[in-house]
């Protein structure tokens, strides 16, 4: 992940590590690791560099294609640039150590014109969405034209989201809840979770088909006994919003061939902004359950993934459900003629009442495993 490295006989050196403030990523995950919230809110990684000498300057510099910024041609504007500028040269006030704080968006896109390849702003447009590495480069005297010394550290960085998960499919789990299956995104890894969307009552369109999805070979459907929902009502989507390379289902390519349409968000869109419904974690989550939706009222979800460090993808298709009147256990007992206090049959013995009860009983626990299983279609 993130390593830090001088050169043998440098005499100028970065002392441990640096101190990164504002990190906001999931539990804590790499927090030596660039993502797209860090890079927006500008969070300041402080260098401690050690060994300077009186009336030299200090400049950083960048590589994200293996450039030796060492060398001048590296640094040159052209075609044999591979290199950009993080910080001006300057001479330290306190030699021989210096306190140097660099920003997120200046490691990642430079001080003036140039930046990591790909990157504009704070977002970044190559393909894939696993982390990206840099190298920073700490060099004396570069401003007199030469490097008299230097010395470098490697730096993770990622300002993009998952791709999202595809083939949703919506179908009653309780009266207020819809439960959402989907096959998880193809050809990653980089998921910690998934963020469900709702519009409970605005949907146009028709009900997406609730059959269980079919994944394809590069998809995962496996169990979900390690995924865990939490409801998200109130909380809002993470600002690390990123781009996502991964090309986006169209509704209709979702569910069944159903359409479906909502004004609140769109397949493909970015998140910033979004309030969840609710969060899943975890990679092989394959189910999800989605509140506040009203019997007969069509209403629409999408899901968006997002990664270790908390960058969102892009939402999937949307698709379309309403929810069901569900009948629970008591309530078959009692339309089967069950008569038990506080709708259970307790009294022993034989003869029609008893069937029934056992009846009752029978169909109310078949309608609570179908309904943990399955979800009640």
């Amino acid at each position: 992940m993130v390593a830090w490295s001088a050169t043998a006989t440098a005499q100028v050196q970065l002392n441990g590590a640096p101190l990164h403030s504002g990190m906001n990523h999931p539990n804590n995950a790499n927090p030596l690791m660039i993502s797209q919230a860090d890079c927006n809110a500008q969070t300041t990684f402080t260098f401690a560099v050690t060994g300077l000498t009186v009336q030299k300057t200090l400049s950083v510099w960048a590589s994200s294609q293996g450039g030796d910024c060492t060398q001048q041609t590296a640094r040159n504007p052209g075609s044999t640039q591979t290199c950009y500028q993080v910080l001006a040269p300057f001479i330290p006030t306190t030699p021989p150590s210096a306190s140097v704080a660099l920003t997120s968006a200046s490691v990642v896109g430079g001080s003036g014109g140039g930046g990591a390849g790909g990157v504009m702003g704070c977002s970044d447009s190559t393909a894939g969405d696993a982390p990206r590495k840099l190298v920073l480069f700490f060099l004396i005297d570069e401003a007199s034209g030469n490097v008299t010394d230097s010395v470098k550290y490697d730096i993770d960085f990622d300002l993009r989201g998952p791709p999202p998960p595809v083939s949703l499919a919506p179908s009653t789990f309780n009266e207020s809840t819809l439960l959402v299956k989907f096959c998880t995104p193809p050809g990653t890894t980089d998921v910690a979770g998934y963020k469900i969307y709702c519009d409970p009552t605005n949907a146009s369109g028709s009900i997406s088909s609730s059959a269980d999805p079919v994944c394809s070979d590069n998809t995962s459907a496996v169990t979900t006994s390690a995924a865990t929902t939490t409801s998200g009502a109130g909380g809002s989507s993470s600002d690390a919003a990123a781009s996502s390379s991964s090309s986006v289902a169209s509704s209709t390519s979702s569910g069944g061939g159903a359409t479906c349409a909502t004004t609140s968000f769109s397949a493909g869109q970015k998140t910033t902004g979004l309030v969840e419904c609710a969060t899943v974690n975890g990679l092989t989550a394959i189910e999800a359950e989605a509140d506040g939706f009203t019997i007969g009222k069509l209403g629409a979800v999408a899901i968006a993934a997002f990664d270790n460090v908390g960058n969102v993808g892009v939402l999937s298709a949307v698709v379309c459900g309403q929810t069901e009147e569900v009948t629970d256990f008591f309530e078959a007992y009692r339309t089967a003629g069950g008569t038990g206090g506080n709708g259970c049959y307790c009294r022993a013995g034989h003869g029609e009442v008893s069937r029934l009860g056992a009846l009752a009983f029978a169909l109310g626990v078949a309608l609570l495993g179908w309904r943990r299983n399955r979800g009640v279609r």
